[in-house]
């Protein structure tokens, strides 16, 4: 029981991380790009 709920939690805390990441990097990408360019 313990493990489940804390894995559900975590899971989908990832997931949101993961995603914010993923935005971050391709908007620190295209900073980037623009500002080389």
């Amino acid at each position: 029981m313990i493990p489940q709920i804390a894995a559900k939690p975590k899971t989908s805390r990832t997931r949101t991380e993961d995603e914010m990441s993923e935005l971050r990097r391709q908007a620190l990408k295209l900073k980037s790009e623009g500002m080389s360019s």
